[in-house]
């Protein structure tokens, strides 16, 4: 009985270490599929699709954020995201818009999150239509992201 409990001890570590632990960190692209960040944006150079809307069947006004860490930082994200801060519109530069939805994630979450955002910096061609530039523009949400 002493020697399978001293195995036990002896073993378990590595058991341990090889199964997913509640508390692993999630990437800054897992936690953009999870928080649905995909509803508007794509991401073509991660081969991150754009969802299509059952309502519409179109993708939402939204641009592609493969090079979007060549414009801005983690520090400008986090405030973008918390919409404390507007920018020139991607679709429309006579106008000022901010972040659709407030980001309702951890602290930890969103530091992941803009750090992920900011090391995307990979130039692609993308389509107006890719970046639903004949959608409709949506209603400012407060939803959850």
């Amino acid at each position: 009985m002493m020697r399978r409990l001293v195995s036990l001890f002896v073993v378990a570590p590595f058991l341990a270490a090889a199964l997913p632990s509640a508390t692993f960190a999630a990437s800054g692209k897992d936690i953009f599929l999870e928080k649905k960040c995909n509803d508007c944006h794509l991401v073509k150079a991660e081969a991150i699709e754009k969802k299509i809307s059952k309502k519409t069947g179109k993708a939402k006004k939204g641009p592609d954020l493969s090079n979007v860490g060549a414009e801005q930082d983690a520090a400008f994200f986090t405030k973008w995201l918390k919409k404390e801060v507007k920018i020139e519109s991607h679709f429309d530069k006579s106008k000022k818009v901010g972040h659709k939805k407030k980001f309702k994630g951890t602290d930890e979450e969103l530091k992941t999150l803009t750090e992920w955002l900011a090391a995307r910096k990979t130039k692609v061609a993308v389509t107006p239509e890719e970046e639903g530039a004949g959608a409709a523009e949506e209603e400012e949400e407060e939803d959850e992201k």
